[in-house]
């Protein structure tokens, strides 16, 4: 009637109990930390982060320009450009910010000295050190104002 569990029939399926239990261990662990990862993900944070060096490396290849005396306004029209399509986006950068009179007011000044470096583009190195000079006091003033 009753036929006794072989021993070889026990440890089998103590066997198999022990890699699920291992198996669904290691899947909870990948999907904690994969949950983990997507709480603490910032959208927002690298969108800004990534117009705020943007914005560095535009100003940076203004000043190689000047030291390099490459100042022709088809050398610096490109990078003034993307200042001022990236400086339109500001508020949508810092939602926080968006309703600071203050903040808007600052991101006003940035698109203001961008826009008049396009409308007159700078047509010499001193020219365009002054594009710069506008448009950096813009950046300092916002920065002085809301850094972190």
């Amino acid at each position: 009637m009753n036929q006794p569990v072989s021993e070889t029939k026990s440890g089998n399926a103590f066997a198999k109990y022990f890699f699920m239990l291992i198996l669904g261990a290691v899947i909870g662990a990948f999907g904690a930390v994969y949950a983990l990862n997507a709480l603490h993900s910032n959208p927002e944070g690298k969108f800004r982060d990534g117009m705020m060096n943007t914005f560095g490396w535009n100003m940076g290849q203004l000043k190689k320009n000047v030291a390099e005396a490459k100042c022709t306004p088809t050398d610096t029209i490109p990078r003034i450009q993307a200042i001022n399509v990236m400086a339109r986006d500001l508020e949508a950068a810092f939602p926080k910010l968006a309703d600071e009179p203050e903040f808007v007011k600052q991101a006003t000044n940035l698109r203001t000295a961008s826009n008049n470096a396009l409308m007159a583009p700078p047509q010499t190195c001193d020219g365009v050190g002054e594009a710069m000079r506008n448009m950096g006091m813009a950046c300092e003033s916002c920065h002085k104002s809301f850094k972190d």
